[in-house]
């Protein structure tokens, strides 16, 4: 897998990691820790920019 298709993967994960949060917070009327939720949010957001971000420096310094 590229290191530009799995960075876009990781940030897609971080931000629908808080779907679950939203869902019980609307639905279930429960207002649960927002902990996990954040953390499981930039582990895949910051992760993922910056398997990207790297993909598209080792492009950069390979054109020159």
């Amino acid at each position: 897998m590229q290191h530009k298709t799995l960075g876009r993967i990781l940030i897609w994960l971080g931000v629908v990691a808080w779907i679950p949060y939203f869902l019980l917070l609307w639905f279930a009327e429960v207002e649960p820790p927002m902990w996990p939720f954040l953390t499981g949010h930039l582990v895949g957001v910051l992760g993922g920019g910056t398997i990207k971000g790297s993909a598209w420096l080792q492009r950069r310094r390979k054109n020159g």
